[in-house]
């Protein structure tokens, strides 16, 4: 017989005594609560990055392509680019659900 796999704890300090293992409904209210905080934070981290993204796109537009400051700059742009793909993976993982 094949055993049921390992416990997942999750930590709330309203908790004194942590470890324990929760019912199934708390574990689902903080995993909830635990994805709400996780969209939000990506959300929240996406609109810096895009208005850094705009400035930087925009600067560019107006510095000679050859100069240090364009190479900076398409730089600062590639890696914006990068990380709201980071973040738009955060989102996804935040919108996962499970079907009961």
């Amino acid at each position: 017989m094949a055993s049921p796999g390992p416990t997942v704890i999750l930590h709330s300090e309203l908790d004194s005594d942590w470890p324990f293992k929760l019912p199934p409904v708390r574990k689902i209210q903080e995993a909830e609560a635990l994805l709400l905080v996780i969209d939000t934070s990506a959300r929240e981290l996406s609109r810096p990055l895009d208005i850094v993204l705009g400035l930087s796109n925009s600067l560019l537009s107006q510095v000679d392509s050859g100069s240090p400051l364009a190479t900076d700059l398409v730089t600062i742009v590639e890696q914006i680019r990068r990380m709201n793909e980071i973040v738009s993976g955060i989102n996804h993982l935040a919108h996962y659900k499970t079907l009961s």
